[in-house]
């Protein structure tokens, strides 16, 4: 991640982030997707989650499958991970730094933290994401919304935070020397636009 200030505010306001986060809601639904995209609704996946902060999805995605590792650049929001979840793997990582394995992973879930990197630093992690997926694997990825890309700073009474807004059509653009596109759409989740992306290896 390129910007120290919004790691910053990650770490000093880790538990009260973790407590927001709370209320965007269950992501059970995209989950199974992705699985099912990925031919592994049965338990048996291999799952990286990018960005998985204090763990609340990591709950729904070890229940489908077979090994799971999560990696947040924040030791705070990793931390709580830990607390929540003992026996998974979590480590403190910046997905653009990951030494990402070959062809290990079925799914590569994206939720909500590709909103912190720009877009050539986006387009620059198809490759080693492609790389980690199997044959026909998903990597899936959910963002802020905007039609136009574009970034912008969110300050709060948790810090300063700054975002990157993609719509499904910059995201394909940026994925296509790796990837098709089963999914991608603009979906309304808790009110607000989100893009939600599922992006199958060629």
């Amino acid at each position: 991640m390129e910007n120290d200030e919004t790691l910053k505010t990650y770490n000093k306001s880790a538990k009260e982030l973790a407590e927001h986060f709370k209320g965007v809601g269950p992501r059970d639904k995209h989950i199974k997707q992705a699985l099912e995209l990925a031919g592994k609704n049965d338990g048996t996946a291999h799952v990286l989650e990018l960005g998985c902060g204090d763990g609340r999805d990591a709950i729904d995605i070890i229940e489908h499958a077979e090994t799971y590792t999560g990696i947040d650049y924040s030791s705070g929001l990793i931390g709580l991970a830990k607390e929540l979840l003992p026996a998974a793997d979590f480590r403190v990582c910046d997905m653009q730094n990951f030494d990402y394995p070959t062809r290990v992973y079925d799914v590569v879930f994206a939720f909500a933290s590709v909103l912190h990197i720009d877009k050539t630093s986006l387009r620059d992690l198809m490759k080693p994401v492609a790389r980690s997926l199997k044959a026909g694997g998903i990597f899936f990825i959910t963002t802020k919304y905007a039609d136009t890309y574009k970034s912008k700073w969110k300050e709060d009474i948790h810090g300063r935070r700054l975002f990157y807004y993609y719509s499904p059509k910059i995201i394909t653009a940026v994925a296509k020397e790796y990837f098709e596109v089963p999914y991608g759409e603009v979906e309304q989740i808790e009110g607000k636009s989100w893009t939600v992306m599922a992006l199958r290896k060629k």
